[in-house]
């Protein structure tokens, strides 16, 4: 439950004398009754700060919905272009155009979400990633996904080689020419995720100062146990969770995908591939998983990752132990043991 609708019912109580977990019977009152009580809790000086909580909490919600209504209209632009791929024909024509309108109206609902709230992070994260989509459509840069019945089917590796190889015939795909004027496209990315950057810093800074507040209040009540520090892991795994690490993630992955989408044509993409790295990094992507992800990479022969950590620590392990081997003085005090020939018949 919302935080603000807590201390809403709690100065009602107060005020009122009205609890409701223990007397429900009074909502059976007489209404005018009722309407008074009610006008008495809502005009108490102490209700006031909660408007302002619960006019924001309803402008977010609103703000957010309006941003799931335009992401249902992104998975409408997949389906078509999965259903294309899978009865064998090529992703252009009629049917680009029918996912490109799809990802215009989903254009309106985000900057309807924009307009309920300014500063939404989510609205404008969801821009970024719709000028992506539209990159790829333009591109014919569409990876078939498999059915239900193949996924299920298959085992874990298994199903990540084959979404490396269905990736790789996509991008022997790709028209160079058409890949140098969806450049327009990424600049849109850049801006779009960098402005939700500066809105989900300032939202978790809005967000801290609150919490830190309401500690502060925790701690002055006698008997209220101070709340531990976080660890670095923490709050690595709290930024990582939060809105800051799912734009950073999110700008990362494009990045990633796009520098694939230069290599395909010969184009400069290591850069691309730093800068992606980067975001995962500073969103406090575990450094395994960002391992992963570059040796999931088409250009994964070019990029120096050397051995994995614990191959490289077992190797070290074996050479620890020959040097141990080799260094240890000869047993002393025993015969040695000749081989007896055998004899002959």
């Amino acid at each position: 439950m919302d935080d603000w609708v807590v201390k809403f019912a709690r100065a009602f109580s107060e005020i009122t004398g009205i609890d409701p977990m223990t007397h429900h019977e009074h909502i059976g009152m007489a209404a005018d009754k009722l309407a008074r009580v009610t006008d008495a809790a809502l005009s108490d000086e102490k209700a006031q700060p909660l408007f302002d909580q619960a006019t924001e909490h309803f402008r977010s919600s609103t703000s957010n919905c309006l941003v799931q209504w335009g992401s249902v209209m992104i998975t409408k632009a997949d389906r078509l272009a999965q259903i294309q791929l899978k009865s064998g024909k090529p992703f252009e024509g009629k049917v680009v155009d029918a996912a490109l309108k799809e990802y215009d109206e989903a254009e309106k609902k985000y900057n309807e979400a924009l307009k309920i709230k300014t500063d939404s992070w989510e609205a404008t994260a969801s821009l970024g990633q719709l000028e992506w989509e539209r990159a790829k459509a333009r591109l014919g840069y569409i990876v078939p996904s498999p059915s239900v019945d193949e996924a299920k089917q298959k085992e874990a590796e298994e199903a990540k080689e084959s979404v490396a190889v269905a990736v790789k015939a996509a991008l022997a795909k790709l028209d160079a020419k058409k890949v140098g004027s969806a450049q327009k496209h990424i600049d849109g990315v850049n801006k779009w995720f960098e402005k939700s950057i500066g809105f989900a810093k300032a939202n978790e800074e809005r967000k801290r100062k609150e919490e830190d507040k309401e500690k502060a209040e925790r701690e002055l009540v006698e008997g209220a146990e101070k709340q531990p520090e976080l660890t670095e892991e923490q709050k690595k795994a709290q930024l990582l969770q939060g809105p800051i690490g799912s734009v950073l993630i999110m700008h990362g992955n494009v990045l990633y995908e796009w520098s694939q989408v230069l290599a395909a044509v010969g184009k400069e993409w290591k850069p691309m591939l730093d800068s992606a790295v980067d975001k995962f990094r500073t969103a406090g992507a575990a450094e395994v998983d960002i391992r992963s992800a570059l040796k999931n990479h088409s250009k994964k022969e070019d990029l120096d990752l050397g051995p994995d950590p614990e191959e490289a620590v077992a190797a070290e392990v074996v050479e620890g132990a020959k040097e141990a081997v080799a260094k240890a003085p000869e047993a002393k005090g025993l015969p040695s043991l000749e081989v007896k020939k055998k004899a002959k018949a």
